[in-house]
Protein backbone atom coordinates (compact mmCIF):
# COMPACT_ATOMS: atom_id res chain seq x y z
CA UNK A 1 0.00 0.00 0.00
CA UNK A 2 1.25 3.48 -1.23
CA UNK A 3 0.35 6.36 1.66
CA UNK A 4 -0.56 9.67 -0.22
CA UNK A 5 -1.56 13.12 1.29
CA UNK A 6 -4.44 15.41 0.03
CA UNK A 7 -4.53 19.24 0.55
CA UNK A 8 -8.41 20.22 0.92
CA UNK A 9 -7.81 23.00 -1.61
CA UNK A 10 -7.38 20.49 -4.20
CA UNK A 11 -11.19 19.49 -3.90
CA UNK A 12 -13.58 20.22 -6.52
CA UNK A 13 -17.45 19.96 -6.66
CA UNK A 14 -19.85 19.41 -9.37
CA UNK A 15 -24.04 19.36 -8.27
CA UNK A 16 -26.21 18.18 -10.71
CA UNK A 17 -23.15 18.90 -13.54
CA UNK A 18 -22.55 22.15 -12.76
CA UNK A 19 -19.02 23.06 -11.10
CA UNK A 20 -19.62 24.95 -7.82
CA UNK A 21 -16.79 27.31 -7.53
CA UNK A 22 -14.43 28.88 -4.58
CA UNK A 23 -15.35 25.92 -2.42
CA UNK A 24 -14.77 27.50 1.23
CA UNK A 25 -14.84 24.03 2.67
CA UNK A 26 -16.24 20.66 2.19
CA UNK A 27 -17.35 17.39 4.17
CA UNK A 28 -18.73 14.50 3.19
CA UNK A 29 -19.52 12.04 6.15
CA UNK A 30 -21.37 8.61 5.95
CA UNK A 31 -23.70 8.04 9.45
CA UNK A 32 -25.47 4.85 10.15
CA UNK A 33 -26.91 4.24 13.44
CA UNK A 34 -26.00 1.03 15.22
CA UNK A 35 -28.29 -1.05 17.43
CA UNK A 36 -26.21 -2.93 20.47
CA UNK A 37 -27.02 -6.36 21.99
CA UNK A 38 -26.71 -6.96 25.77
CA UNK A 39 -28.41 -9.46 27.90
CA UNK A 40 -28.64 -9.74 31.69
CA UNK A 41 -26.21 -12.33 32.72
CA UNK A 42 -23.55 -9.96 31.21
CA UNK A 43 -21.99 -6.76 30.94
CA UNK A 44 -20.46 -7.01 27.87
CA UNK A 45 -21.71 -6.38 24.64
CA UNK A 46 -23.41 -9.78 22.58
CA UNK A 47 -23.44 -8.30 18.78
CA UNK A 48 -23.90 -4.92 17.16
CA UNK A 49 -25.82 -4.75 13.40
CA UNK A 50 -26.05 -1.00 11.51
CA UNK A 51 -28.41 -0.18 10.21
CA UNK A 52 -30.43 3.83 9.03
CA UNK A 53 -27.51 5.13 6.30
CA UNK A 54 -27.30 8.95 5.95
CA UNK A 55 -25.03 10.16 3.50
CA UNK A 56 -24.10 13.53 4.90
CA UNK A 57 -22.24 16.75 2.97
CA UNK A 58 -21.95 20.25 3.82
CA UNK A 59 -20.33 22.91 1.26
CA UNK A 60 -19.34 26.40 1.79
CA UNK A 61 -18.98 28.13 -1.61
CA UNK A 62 -18.41 31.84 -2.49
CA UNK A 63 -19.24 32.16 -6.62
CA UNK A 64 -21.88 30.86 -8.12
CA UNK A 65 -24.25 31.54 -11.67
CA UNK A 66 -26.56 34.80 -10.65
CA UNK A 67 -29.12 34.28 -13.54
CA UNK A 68 -32.11 33.01 -11.39
CA UNK A 69 -32.47 30.01 -13.79
CA UNK A 70 -29.30 28.73 -13.20
CA UNK A 71 -28.54 28.73 -9.23
CA UNK A 72 -28.39 25.96 -7.29
CA UNK A 73 -30.70 27.78 -4.46
CA UNK A 74 -33.14 28.60 -6.70
CA UNK A 75 -33.60 24.83 -8.23
CA UNK A 76 -33.60 24.22 -4.01
CA UNK A 77 -36.76 26.85 -4.12
CA UNK A 78 -38.44 25.52 -6.98
CA UNK A 79 -37.86 22.13 -8.16
CA UNK A 80 -39.94 21.85 -11.02
CA UNK A 81 -37.54 24.72 -12.71
CA UNK A 82 -35.53 27.65 -10.80
CA UNK A 83 -37.75 30.95 -11.25
CA UNK A 84 -36.78 32.21 -7.92
CA UNK A 85 -39.91 31.79 -6.55
CA UNK A 86 -40.73 29.10 -4.16
CA UNK A 87 -42.65 26.46 -4.62
CA UNK A 88 -45.89 25.25 -3.04
CA UNK A 89 -44.94 21.50 -3.23
CA UNK A 90 -43.16 18.73 -0.77
CA UNK A 91 -41.58 17.52 -3.62
CA UNK A 92 -37.65 18.02 -3.24
CA UNK A 93 -35.07 18.52 -5.62
CA UNK A 94 -33.06 15.55 -5.80
CA UNK A 95 -29.51 15.98 -7.90
CA UNK A 96 -26.34 14.48 -7.98
CA UNK A 97 -22.49 15.41 -6.50
CA UNK A 98 -19.38 14.66 -8.00
CA UNK A 99 -16.31 15.35 -5.67
CA UNK A 100 -12.82 14.64 -6.54
CA UNK A 101 -9.28 15.43 -4.96
CA UNK A 102 -6.05 15.00 -5.90
CA UNK A 103 -3.51 13.36 -4.05
CA UNK A 104 0.25 14.35 -3.92
CA UNK A 105 1.03 10.93 -5.73
CA UNK A 106 -1.37 12.53 -8.64
CA UNK A 107 -3.95 10.00 -7.31
CA UNK A 108 -7.72 11.45 -7.47
CA UNK A 109 -10.17 9.89 -4.89
CA UNK A 110 -13.93 10.72 -6.32
CA UNK A 111 -17.12 10.62 -3.88
CA UNK A 112 -20.38 10.36 -5.93
CA UNK A 113 -23.64 11.18 -4.15
CA UNK A 114 -27.08 10.75 -5.89
CA UNK A 115 -30.66 11.24 -4.90
CA UNK A 116 -28.72 14.30 -3.23
CA UNK A 117 -31.42 17.36 -1.39
CA UNK A 118 -30.51 20.31 0.81
CA UNK A 119 -32.57 21.02 3.52
CA UNK A 120 -31.74 24.97 4.09
CA UNK A 121 -30.80 27.70 1.82
CA UNK A 122 -29.35 30.42 3.86
CA UNK A 123 -28.59 33.78 1.91
CA UNK A 124 -26.11 35.80 4.57
CA UNK A 125 -25.14 39.21 4.24
CA UNK A 126 -22.37 39.64 6.30
CA UNK A 127 -20.58 43.19 6.63
CA UNK A 128 -17.42 43.74 5.37
CA UNK A 129 -16.58 40.29 3.92
CA UNK A 130 -17.58 37.94 0.62
CA UNK A 131 -20.92 36.10 1.01
CA UNK A 132 -20.50 32.55 1.77
CA UNK A 133 -23.20 30.33 1.12
CA UNK A 134 -23.26 26.97 4.02
CA UNK A 135 -25.37 24.65 2.66
CA UNK A 136 -25.56 21.13 3.66
CA UNK A 137 -28.08 18.04 2.74
CA UNK A 138 -28.26 14.46 2.52
CA UNK A 139 -27.55 12.14 -0.25
CA UNK A 140 -29.67 8.20 -0.82
CA UNK A 141 -26.98 6.50 -2.02
CA UNK A 142 -23.07 6.77 -2.58
CA UNK A 143 -19.39 5.43 -3.50
CA UNK A 144 -15.97 6.30 -3.51
CA UNK A 145 -13.85 5.56 -6.52
CA UNK A 146 -9.68 6.16 -7.00
CA UNK A 147 -7.92 6.34 -10.14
Amino acid sequence: MVSTTYFGNRARLWVGGNTVSVLRGLEVRFDWEVAELYGTDSIFRVDEAKHNLKIYIKVRYSKWDCIVTNDLGSLILRPSGATGAVEDTNTLYLTTAVISTTGTAGDVVTFNLTNLYFDKLPYPLPENDFIVRELEGYARGGYVTNV
